[in-house]
């Protein structure tokens, strides 16, 4: 399992295949990488990888798409995750500075409605858990 210590701001759905990320802070990112490993599996792997792009993120905007859109792709690739499979979100700040969100796929799959959060809860407004005395991670 990921370790507990993978809580940063920035739950997750799955809207159309895609990956969405949300920014429950703010403050300027330069990367963004995702990686998923496989229940059955040890190993991670890359499943997108934005780089050089710097941006100012709001509480509630997509980072996701906001990274695709600003930065250069250099991996890509489309979700298959079952239940009990994990995600790592890291997202940087500067070049030497990452805040990551760790998450395990439940038993219904990721949601597309709702907001999984790293400490495992489903909640219909993705920044709710966040009061603006946590939101620097």
């Amino acid at each position: 399992m990921v370790e507990d210590s993978a809580r940063a701001p920035f739950p997750v759905q799955q809207v159309d295949g895609a990956l969405q990320i949300m920014s429950c802070t703010t403050g300027r990112i330069v990367g963004l990488e995702v990686t998923e490993r496989k229940k059955s599996s040890q190993e991670w792997q890359t499943i997108l990888e934005v780089e050089s792009f710097d941006v100012a993120l709001e509480r509630n905007q997509l980072i996701s798409e906001t990274a695709v859109k600003a930065g250069t792709v250099v991996t890509k690739q489309a979700l298959d995750l079952s239940p009990g499979d994990e995600i790592l979100v890291g997202v940087s700040k500067a070049p030497d500075t990452t805040a990551y969100a760790a998450f395990t796929v439940p038993d219904g799959g990721l949601p597309t409605e709702e907001w999984l959060q790293p400490d495992g809860k489903v909640t219909e407004d993705a920044c709710s858990l966040y009061t603006t005395t946590n939101q620097s991670e």
